[in-house]
């Protein structure tokens, strides 16, 4: 259940994002994948 949790966060934030720059097709793409890289680190820290 989190990880459904999870996504639909994701999935709101990246429409939100979407939303807000719809001429801009590039931060569309750029954007998750700057997402993925900060959760990554985040999994990763010691914390």
């Amino acid at each position: 259940m989190r990880i459904s949790a999870v996504s639909s966060t994701l999935t709101n934030q990246v429409g939100s994002v979407t939303s807000q720059t719809p001429g801009q097709p590039k931060n569309m793409i750029h954007t998750p994948e700057k997402m993925q890289l900060h959760d990554t680190k985040q999994a990763s820290s010691p914390h």
